[in-house]
């Protein structure tokens, strides 16, 4: 029972750093999107 329990807590442990790995690889996509675009955008103009 306890090593189920201690299994069930690293599985949880993994899946929150991969939910936030995951999370934060969206937002540093978002930030390079928006960020290239509004290169592109300047680049254009000038």
């Amino acid at each position: 029972m306890l090593e189920g329990s201690e299994a069930k807590k690293i599985r949880a442990r993994i899946l929150a750093k991969l939910t936030a790995q995951n999370e934060l690889l969206l937002v540093a996509d978002t930030i390079r999107m928006s960020s290239s675009s509004t290169i592109n955008t300047t680049g254009r103009k000038n």
